[in-house]
């Protein structure tokens, strides 16, 4: 493949271990030699594969979780915002996709640590997929982590009154010392963001960064000042 398409073997393992992603005219090699969109590159694979969630699940979980109305959110890629805990001036930007696949709603989130815009993309810290649920008007993220020692990951989450269609909710992060509880923010992605563009923005940012969403900024000032 890497002799049809011109990309060096060095660069692709870069590409499969997470370290880089292609640029655009590496993009259109791969996407012409596989025959398929760039949205389909970079697209989670399909429950067939047994890269998504509900792919493996017991019957049992999938009747029950099938039998609750789906979440309402559509499809599409989103920006999932953290706090750094003990850095407040800090924030963390993942990208989420969310996705129907059989009778649940499932997510891909990717996270990673980067200079800010303009900066080169570094290994990323974190690849969840998981499971989009609701209840009781809070819509639940549950996930594991494909990287690193697979642990678990929760958000809860529920509607902003004033910047729908915004959440906000409470999520648990493992880090070094153990569990700690921080703020999450989830919102939809410009309509013009791709997914290698939405995952190429992935990474820590000052609160002050103008390339950050303002609503984010205003929602997070506000809860810190609570």
């Amino acid at each position: 493949m890497c002799r049809e398409t011109g990309i060096s073997r060095a660069q692709f393992d870069r590409y499969l271990d997470g370290k880089a992603l292609p640029g655009t005219e590496n993009t259109r090699k791969l996407c012409a030699y596989f025959d398929i969109s760039e949205k389909q590159l970079f697209t989670p694979p399909n429950p067939e594969a047994g890269g998504v969630p509900a792919a493996g699940m017991p019957a049992a979980m999938l009747d029950l979780l099938s039998d609750r109305p789906l979440p309402p959110l559509p499809e599409g890629i989103y920006f999932t915002y953290f706090n750094v805990p003990s850095r407040p001036n800090l924030v963390m930007r993942s990208a989420t996709f969310i996705f129907k696949r059989d009778r649940v709603m499932a997510f891909r989130r990717v996270t990673g640590r980067r200079g800010g815009p303009g900066g080169a993309w570094s290994r990323s810290q974190g690849n969840h997929y998981g499971l989009v649920t609701s209840s009781l008007n809070w819509i639940y993220f549950t996930a594991f982590n494909r990287r690193h020692v697979g642990e678990p990951s929760l958000i809860a989450a529920g509607w902003a009154g004033y910047a729908e269609p915004t959440l906000v909710g409470t999520t648990i992060v493992l880090t070094e010392s153990g569990p700690e509880t921080g703020t999450a923010i989830i919102r939809p992605a410009s309509v013009s963001y791709r997914a290698r563009e939405a995952i190429a923005a992935v990474g820590v940012y000052k609160i002050t960064d103008p390339s950050l969403d303002p609503v984010v900024v205003d929602l997070l000032g506000g809860l810190r000042a609570a």
